[in-house]
């Protein structure tokens, strides 16, 4: 493992997931954001969905492929020293759950657009992003680093 500067630790001296690696979680987790949003906004007729998926069964396959990267949300958010063994598993599983979610959520990215009569700019953009985060989820060693980091509990300090 590289060592990287001073603050790309947090205060247990675990590297912290880069402002990168955040924003590529966020985007594998989307389609779950925009769900519920869809489901609210339902009642002011504007179709959130549909900016991004040209079916709710495109949907529905944005929201399984989303559910390693999930994962990986909720074990970050739980990553701290009394962490139990599922959120370390995860963890330490992160960027292979992350590439099982990337990979997938390409290929939905792929036929949404593919079953559209026109391609709008947002799904060359969701394309072009989808095709960068499976790229840097393979390659990032600072990512890879990162899923190698979580806090050692106070049991196994002493």
């Amino acid at each position: 493992m590289k060592l990287y500067s001073l603050e790309s630790y947090d205060d247990k001296f675990t590297l912290k997931l880069s402002l990168g690696s955040a924003f590529w979680l966020a985007f594998l987790c989307r389609a779950i954001v925009i769900m519920p949003t869809d489901m609210y906004m339902e009642k002011s007729s504007i179709d959130l969905s549909a900016f991004f998926y040209s079916s709710d069964i495109h949907l529905l396959a944005a929201i399984i492929s989303a559910l390693p990267a999930l994962a990986v949300f909720i074990a970050w958010v739980r990553r701290h020293p009394s962490a139990g063994r599922v959120p370390r598993f995860i963890w330490v599983n992160g960027k292979s759950l992350l590439l099982s979610s990337a990979t997938p959520n390409l290929l939905v990215i792929l036929w949404s657009v593919a079953s559209r009569k026109l391609v709008s700019n947002l799904d060359i953009v969701l394309i072009i992003l989808s095709f960068y985060c499976l790229f840097y989820v393979f390659r990032s060693e600072r990512l890879r680093d990162t899923f190698m980091s979580f806090p050692v509990s106070e049991e196994a300090e002493k």
